[in-house]
């Protein structure tokens, strides 16, 4: 025994490079003593038994599955390939190094937080700002289920950060969504806000919203609201700036168009004089000198008692104003809370003012009438009444007007004479737009009628009929109940 643990001593103290092998002899109990020898050849003679060393052990290899090796320092292994499976099932396990040679990872598998730097560049990271220089797509998402393909949320009320931010330094769209459905009828984009914020603000130095439709059943632009204005339109511009503008490229349509479905309602609702401001509430213009259409068309369909317009209030016309007939309308004077009373226009073929006085004659019979200063600067072509009062007398004109006066006599002294002077205008304006006394029609009016109904026909003999818009609402998605989609 003495010997034998001398030699193993030596063995380990000289690192001897031939093989260590084991043999048992002895009985079955082990309770005889045991030996080692050493073999000059390698693997050389393979030996049934056990070695129980309490010291230091080296050796160039070992040999065997090492399944019974415990407390092996990963710092002590040297590199190399191991071939067989091994299973690592103690949580401490570590791997350092690059991990360019694992694969079959599970995901299932990995815990904890990767850092970004030790993620590839053609990675998308989560928490940090991520460049791709690569012509594919930088990110995509495909969902083949039923499931929602992404969502983004911010869960903490006190973040006042976007929940998904989009920025674009080239020349492309910045967002860009397709719905390649044509059965399709949801929304490409659907925001809803329980706050009181705007559901979509844009703000660009081009047109911050620009919607396009190729169907006349949809509208490029559509607003809903139930208690309040659906689309409001706000600039601080000056002349030649609208809040909204209302364009058609098209023939026979129209730029901007309000309709109500409703009793009492009001189609378009111009206001002025907002917060104390000074302005009109609308206004109507023909911009082209060459343009022979009416700047503005009010027409009353199928209705027997409305009003096509109602003016409440002064009204001014600086051009020439054509009409059908003509009256006064007012309260009756003797039963102004039941009744109206009517007097029509005295109608001339001229441009005729009539002006008329009583005069009373002097001691000779005789009086002058004297008319305003301007009177002959408006009037020409005069033509005179004269009827006695309270008696008769062969009164006469005397002397025509000149110097804005003319001269009645013939009569008996205090004689009461009514007078009437009629003059046809003669100022540059009456000059330059006189009333013609008849007119041929234009080639598209001949065969068409200012009245038809006068004429016991039908409304679509009017002169510049066209077919009313009624039911272009149903055209319209507005005509959808508020709130849909």
């Amino acid at each position: 025994m003495r010997r034998c643990a001398i030699a193993l001593v030596l063995l380990a103290g000289i690192g001897v490079s031939a093989s260590l092998l084991t043999s048992q002899r002895g009985d079955a109990a082990g309770t005889s003593p045991r030996f080692v020898r050493l073999q000059n050849s390698s693997p050389g003679v393979r030996e049934a038994g056990n070695a129980n060393i309490s010291g230091n052990m080296i050796a160039s290899r070992f040999f065997g599955d090492g399944s019974g090796l415990t407390n092996v320092g990963a710092a002590n292994l040297a590199p190399g390939t191991y071939a067989g499976a091994y299973n690592f099932t103690n949580p401490a396990n570590r791997f350092c190094g690059d991990g360019s040679c694992l694969t079959n990872l599970a995901a299932a598998n990995l815990a904890g937080v990767v850092p970004d730097a030790n993620l590839p560049t053609n990675l998308a990271r989560l928490i940090t700002t991520n460049t791709v220089s690569d012509p594919m797509t930088a990110f995509r998402i495909s969902q083949t289920g039923s499931g929602v393909a992404g969502i983004f949320g911010i869960t903490s009320a006190a973040n006042t950060q976007e929940v998904l931010a989009l920025n674009h330094g080239g020349f492309g769209l910045g967002l860009k969504v397709r719905l390649t459905n044509a059965s399709n009828s949801a929304s490409a984009i659907d925001v809803h806000n329980t706050g009181n914020g705007p559901g979509v603000y844009s703000s660009a130095s081009g047109s911050a919203i620009w919607g396009v439709t190729v169907q006349i059943s949809s509208a490029g632009v559509l607003g809903d609201n139930t208690p309040g204005e659906a689309v409001v339109g706000r600039t601080a511009g000056n002349v030649g700036v609208g809040a909204v503008v209302g364009r058609n490229d098209g023939i026979g349509g129209y730029g901007v168009r309000g309709f109500c479905t409703r009793d009492d309602s009001i189609g378009v609702l111009g206001q002025a004089g907002i917060s104390g401001s000074k302005n009109f509430a609308g206004r109507f213009e023909n911009v082209n000198a060459a343009n022979d259409r009416n700047v503005v068309e009010i027409v009353q369909q199928q209705s027997a008692t409305g009003l096509a317009l109602n003016v409440t209030g002064n009204a001014a016309v600086s051009g020439n104003l054509s009409k059908g007939g003509g009256s006064f309308k007012i309260d009756h004077p003797l039963n102004p809370e039941n009744q109206y009373l009517y007097h029509s226009f005295v109608e001339s073929p001229d441009m005729k003012n009539i002006y008329d006085g009583v005069v009373e004659l002097n001691q000779n019979g005789e009086a002058w009438v004297t008319m305003p200063k301007w009177f002959q600067a408006l009037n020409a072509e005069f033509r005179y009444q004269l009827t006695c009062i309270g008696g008769f007398a062969n009164v006469y004109i005397a002397e025509e007007m000149a110097n804005n006066k003319f001269k009645v006599a013939g009569g008996r002294p205090g004689l009461k004479v009514s007078w009437q002077v009629t003059g046809t205008r003669i100022d540059p304006y009456a000059n330059k737009h006189r009333i013609p006394l008849e007119e041929w029609k234009s080639p598209e009016d001949r065969g068409s009628y200012l009245h038809p109904d006068a004429y016991n026909l039908p409304p679509n003999r009017a002169i510049g009929y066209r077919e009313a818009f009624e039911g272009g609402g149903g055209r319209l998605t507005s005509d959808r109940p508020a709130g849909s989609r």
